[in-house]
């Protein structure tokens, strides 16, 4: 997918099909140039980004922005999906605050959160840089299950639309430190 700002391309992001394997760990999955991280909005974004009562919902790919984006408009369930280019892809992004400046913010990482400790740090690092923004944050825990990973997996399973609703209404509250 690409990053564009005032209709001039920023950059772009592929998701390969077949990526490398090494030891049984995918490399190489997303290429992308170096050092550049850009949060990834939906075309249309900016009036639900202005709305103070359209939740943001963070997540970790432009995959599960896409599905979301769909779920929302099916389920007539306005949200504000957000693509972090991965658990840690959010850092030292200045947008972050932006977008989530006072508002309700759901973190929705991958369902392994709380099996990979490298996406539990990220995502206890990003609860906090978000409450830093006045935000209300919570999580919204995608179910460890097989063949669901990010909650575009969720989605494409039967009932996955309900199921999805039940996570984002009744989310665990993150209290501020």
């Amino acid at each position: 997918y690409d990053c564009v700002k005032d209709h001039k391309k920023l950059t772009a992001r592929l998701r390969r099909g077949h990526p490398e394997n090494e030891s049984g760990k995918v490399r190489n999955k997303y290429i992308q140039p170096p050092r550049v991280h850009q949060l990834y909005f939906l075309p249309g974004s900016a009036a639900l980004l202005k709305d103070p009562k359209v939740p943001v919902v963070l997540v970790e790919t432009g995959k599960n922005v896409l599905s979301l984006q769909a779920w929302s408009q099916r389920m007539k369930y306005p949200i504000l999906p957000v693509g972090m280019g991965g658990c840690w892809g959010w850092s030292d992004l200045p947008e972050l605050a932006a977008c989530c400046w006072g508002k309700e913010v759901f973190v929705m990482l991958d369902s392994n959160a709380n099996s990979n400790s490298e996406v539990g740090k990220a995502r206890a690092a990003l609860v906090q840089e978000v409450q830093r923004y006045g935000a209300e944050v919570y999580l919204a825990n995608i179910p460890a299950a097989d063949g669901i990973n990010g909650p575009d997996d969720l989605l494409s399973q039967p009932g996955g639309d309900e199921a999805l609703q039940a996570i984002l209404e009744k989310p665990t509250y993150c209290k501020s430190s």
